[in-house]
């Protein structure tokens, strides 16, 4: 009879000790983050997954507790800091601001001297990292980065040398009036002067 109701009694007991508080059936209290960042359009990450969202978003459904946030944008290096997130809440991350990787060179000053009515061996492209200037149709050609042309009459252009047909390299400058490469004005997309005289 003890044995019967020992035999009973395991497995009560196991039941018992087997319901803590890590109960498989209560999901985890989910929150939400806000982010923005300058400038916006990064990648939000949150623990090593990417959510599919970009600044500025919010992540939905972020386990309650303190997460890792990364922030990943072309050019920028990522940002990764931590956050707190409370089950039922906003948490708000605003004006990140990312910081650059572009690697800046400066090279200079640099001069462009154009011959009129020259073909196209002669030069009609300039190599920035050198300063030196090459033919378009020369072995050298790849090396261009900014393209120049002249008619001797009424015609002038500077372009990057992508524009021109055959040249690979793409050069991002803004054309203006100044004749100051180091005037620190913004130059956020590619341009080309064409001037008549």
């Amino acid at each position: 009879m003890k044995k019967l109701i020992l035999l009973l009694i395991i497995p009560l007991v196991m039941l018992i000790t087997s319901c803590d508080s890590d109960d498989p059936f209560t999901p985890t209290p989910t929150g939400k983050i806000y982010l923005t960042s300058i400038p916006a359009g990064a990648a939000i990450w949150i623990d090593g997954s990417n959510t599919f969202k970009t600044t500025p978003d919010t992540a939905t459904n972020v386990d309650q507790g303190v997460r890792s946030v990364t922030l990943k944008l072309q050019d920028y290096r990522d940002t990764t800091f931590t956050i707190s997130v409370t089950g039922g809440q906003t948490s708000v991350v605003t004006n990140i601001v990312l910081v650059s990787d572009i690697k800046t060179t400066f090279y200079g000053p640099v001069r462009i001297y154009e011959t009129t009515n020259t073909p196209a061996s002669e030069p009609s492209g300039i190599d920035l990292s050198t300063g030196l200037a090459h033919g378009v149709s020369s072995p050298e050609a790849n090396l261009v980065d900014i393209y120049f042309y002249s008619d001797g009459a009424n015609l002038y252009l500077i372009q990057s040398a992508d524009l021109y047909t055959g040249l690979i390299r793409r050069t991002d400058f803004f054309v203006s009036s100044s004749t100051n490469l180091f005037d620190e004005e913004d130059s956020p997309v590619k341009n080309y002067r064409h001037l008549d005289k």
